[in-house]
């Protein structure tokens, strides 16, 4: 049994979650492993089938209460890698977060943990895991192979299909058959990501507003981070501005036929697996840096 763990924030972590999602999904058909993901089944049941892959729990409750003597949570499973971390820590004489993995063996929780740049497919790793009753694999997933693209499972990160449904019939409705652009903007930590070079202001989303207006699309924006003067300067060129559950605009995304942003797994992925999974017409355009 592998249980993936992340840290709780305050922000779903769709994106980053469903690149190592799918490409993890291939190790653990070859290799036979249950898995189980706190953090989906607890975050995730919104956009996720049931029959998801991820949203299985496969008795990874009663293991791990078994091992540890403690009840499973995201919260919880996230807290108890930590204390693993700083013994491995204080045990090799190194600063906290200085490593680059982690492979060991918790005497005092009874589980493999690994973390950080791992190859899974290695020999080695792949023994140790199936030589323990339970893994904690938690963040970060720097996993260091990279799957072909044509292997990538998308199936069981696809939205649930009464999800998409109702979303792409709200979007026909705002579209009237014109060619939808979708406009990403993200501001929080992109001020200073890479000295702020994919932070763009209200002037240059203005202008992408107006230029595809002009050129007879629908426009939708998505954005949780925009204020209302803003706001009220792209709904009069005519925009429509998505500011919903994180699940609900990432399947609007999957809509467009053209998204255009600065580098975000949210955007990518939406793009992937509406082209992978339904076979819709979408691109994803990175904006340029603007140095």
């Amino acid at each position: 049994m592998i249980i993936f763990s992340q840290r709780p924030t305050d922000h779903s972590r769709l994106g980053n979650s469903l690149v190592w999602m799918s490409k993890v999904q291939n190790f653990l058909d070859s290799s036979n492993q249950s898995c189980c993901f706190p953090w989906g089944i607890e975050n995730f049941g919104n956009y996720l089938e049931e029959t998801s892959y991820w949203m299985q729990k496969n008795n990874a409750d009663d293991i791990y209460r078994a091992l540890t003597n403690r009840q499973l949570s995201a919260k919880d499973i996230s807290h108890i890698s930590r204390l693993v971390e700083h013994d491995y820590e204080i045990e090799n004489n190194l600063q906290p977060y200085s490593w680059d993995n982690i492979i060991t063996f918790s005497e005092k929780f009874n589980f493999l943990y690994i973390s950080g740049r791992v190859d899974i497919n290695d020999y080695e790793v792949m023994k140790l895991i199936n030589d323990n009753e339970l893994t904690i694999f938690h963040e970060p997933y720097n996993l260091t192979y990279l799957p072909q693209f044509s292997e990538v499972c998308y199936s069981n990160i696809a939205p649930k299909i009464d999800l998409l449904n109702t979303q792409a019939q709200f979007i026909n409705s705002l579209s009237f058959g014109k060619r939808k652009i979708g406009l990403h903007i993200r501001r929080g930590d992109y001020i200073e990501w890479q000295g702020g070079k994919y932070f763009y202001d209200d002037e240059f989303w203005i202008a992408m507003v107006k230029k595809n207006v002009d050129r007879d699309c629908a426009v939708f924006i998505f954005t949780n981070e925009i204020n209302n003067e803003f706001h009220s300067k792209i709904k009069q060129l005519g925009a429509f501005v998505s500011c919903e559950d994180y699940y609900i605009d990432f399947v609007r995304m999957m809509l467009m036929n053209e998204i255009y942003g600065p580098p975000s797994t949210f955007s990518v992925y939406a793009v992937n697996i509406a082209k992978n999974c339904f076979g819709y017409d979408a691109n994803f355009n990175w904006l340029p840096a603007k140095f």
